[in-house]
């Protein structure tokens, strides 16, 4: 059985929250499970019991949880693997990881400059030496999957001599509802539009660039934002911290707490285009919303920042991590715009074919359990990092007591 232990102190609804439940409801729907490790207050849990999903709960908190975990499961690791050693302990369990955040891989063995310092680097030799036998062993037992393209780039680029490395993409995947595509633009006489984000610097950042090119556009149609987030206070608060009046041509309308199903019917109702990352973009695209990708970025973008639509993306990306990979190709706003007066209907359809095609909860599992059945990589293959880990707190720990 499929495992998934992927707790934050952040309970709220995320990408691999999403990503973990979309798999529980498609498991559930063919009459199979999953086991989930989780808090009692935990969002998956709490969402999966809601749901009455078909699925095993183990109590994260529950010192013996680790004894409901049988010979026959594998664990799907988003890459908490100091964790994962904890929890599993001597426990002898299959594992696949699946790359969920594209620098997470090169940042594993990432070490201080200085001894003193708060910053790190994953540059120095010895962290390229443990990045360089990680990606070793997931080579040798098949146990690498991404997301998308660009996570194998960066880790290409990252210079560890190490260009053949065998893995497997399997996109995020989504249910698509064939009764609630809609491809026909609902506004004619204001550019209705929506973001979708939650409260995190490298959403913000994109978002901001957004409301300041929607100030530059070549006319004076009424543009109206839908802004779906946890914490909508955020966003505008950045947004007067950067001093970029907007009321004047834009209206900010504010939406939290929706859940997956909520998201789906309001945008249906009320959103022309969707501008978003992540497995946010796919919300917009199986109802034949046309979306536009945002890359995440922790400080300011470009001032020449392009844009895409997802039908025009490589590699199964839901947006770049402008720190590692620059945008270098797209549309000016002006020029998105322009199709979307002009091409509406053809947008629509290429957005919701591409997600059909590539990220069809269907196809998506059938690229999950092959790449599962090929992993033969053990937890305990991977002790060596939990020694790595536990030496270098030690070695924090006592450089924080002498200085």
């Amino acid at each position: 059985m499929l495992v998934f232990y992927f707790t934050t102190t952040v309970n709220s609804h995320g990408g691999v929250q999403s990503l973990i439940l979309t798999i529980t409801r498609y498991m559930s729907s063919i009459g199979g499970g999953v086991k989930i490790i989780d808090k009692k207050d935990g969002y998956i849990y709490t969402t999966a019991n809601k749901e009455n999903l078909n699925f095993e709960f183990i109590d994260v908190e529950d010192k013996d949880a680790f004894n409901y975990i049988g010979c026959n499961d594998i664990l799907i690791s988003f890459g908490h693997f100091e964790r994962d050693l904890k929890f599993f302990r001597q426990k002898k369990i299959r594992v696949l990881y699946w790359s969920v955040f594209p620098d997470e891989v090169i940042n594993f063995f990432k070490i201080r400059t200085s001894l003193r310092s708060n910053s790190f680097s994953n540059k120095n030799i010895l962290s390229k030496y443990y990045t360089k036998k990680l990606l070793s062993l997931l080579d040798k037992k098949k146990a690498l999957a991404t997301m998308e393209l660009s996570h194998v780039n960066v880790i290409k680029n990252y210079s560890v001599d190490y260009e053949k490395i065998n893995y497997s993409i399997i996109p995020v995947p989504i249910f698509i509802d064939k009764e609630t595509i809609r491809n026909k633009r609902i506004f004619r006489d204001r550019y209705s539009i929506a973001y979708i984000g939650r409260d995190a610097v490298w959403k913000i950042q994109p978002f901001t660039k957004l409301v300041e090119d929607l100030l530059s556009l070549d006319n004076d149609v009424p543009i109206f934002i839908h802004l779906y987030t946890n914490n909508s206070k955020s966003y505008l608060d950045f947004l007067k911290q950067k001093k970029i009046k907007f009321k004047d041509k834009i209206s900010i309308i504010s939406h939290e707490g929706y859940d997956s199903f909520q998201l789906s019917s309001h945008m249906i109702e009320n959103v022309d285009v969707l501008f978003a990352m992540g497995t946010s973009i796919l919300e917009g695209t199986k109802n034949g919303i046309p979306t536009v990708i945002l890359d995440p970025s922790y400080n300011s973008m470009p001032n020449n920042y392009k844009y895409r639509w997802l039908f025009e993306e490589d590699g199964y990306s839901l947006g770049l991590p402008l720190w590692l990979i620059p945008n270098i190709k797209g549309n000016s706003l002006n020029d998105v715009f322009y199709k979307v007066e002009n091409n509406y209907t053809v947008l629509a359809d290429k957005c919701y074919n591409y997600t059909e095609t590539n990220h069809s909860i269907e196809s998506v599992m059938k690229k999950l359990m092959e790449a599962v059945s090929k992993t033969n990589l053990m937890l305990e293959d991977l002790k060596w990092m939990g020694k790595y880990f536990t030496a270098i707190r030690k070695i924090y720990s006592l450089i924080g007591k002498l200085f």
